[in-house]
């Protein structure tokens, strides 16, 4: 003749339940992204961009400088017209970027002011300063903006493990990216980050 369970052993089986399900809750968290993983994350992807830019001038530009390149379509300076599409093209030759349509459920994340890392708006809107936004194999969202000239500022600069913006000058623009793509927070210096470039390629010490 079968048995039933007993009520402690009813009440022993939901205790281990539960148990387990806190001990997997854990570790989903434990394993979600953290500050640390933002920077390490974050360092390479500069690196990245770094190498990127150092190729693009060796390939593309006689005089090594980002003032005036050379690609497909023939050669081109920071102040003709479509230049930010033409060097996010030669970004795109160089990085590992899969063609990306912005879907309109993320058009608020692009059309939001850019945050600082103590998440107070800057006033700047992504998507007026920073276009050509492509996204890479591994989830790393980036944008593109180049001035009419290398002799430019910009006070949003926020390379990794800089908290807080801050200006630099003699740039031809900068390289936006993110880190977790549309995730949070999305904040400068958290999971988003600014390089400035100059003439010979990525300028991220503080000034």
């Amino acid at each position: 003749m079968k048995k039933g369970f007993s009520l402690s052993e009813t009440v022993l089986v939901m205790v281990i339940a539960g148990v387990i399900a806190i001990l997997y809750a854990a570790g989903i968290k434990l394993y979600n992204p953290t500050q640390k993983g933002f920077d390490v994350k974050s360092k390479k992807i500069l690196e990245n961009i770094d190498q990127t830019i150092t190729l693009i001038l060796a390939n593309h530009a006689p005089n090594f400088t980002l003032t005036y390149l050379n690609d497909s379509q023939g050669s081109f300076s920071v102040n003709d017209e479509g230049a930010t599409t033409r060097l996010a093209g030669l970004f795109k030759e160089n990085l590992h970027i899969v063609d990306m349509e912005i879907e309109p459920k993320y058009n608020s994340y692009y059309s939001s002011p850019i945050k600082d890392y103590n998440g107070s708006s800057t006033g700047v809107v992504l998507n007026s300063a920073y276009d050509n936004f492509m996204m890479s194999t591994n989830g790393v969202i980036y944008g593109f903006r180049l001035y009419s000239t290398c002799n430019s500022e910009e006070n949003l600069a926020n390379p990794p493990l800089v908290r807080g913006k801050y200006k630099v000058y003699n740039i031809c623009g900068s390289v936006f990216y993110d880190v977790n793509a549309y995730k949070g927070p999305n904040k400068l210096g958290s999971d988003q980050y600014i390089i400035p470039i100059d003439t010979n390629g990525t300028e991220y010490k503080k000034s």
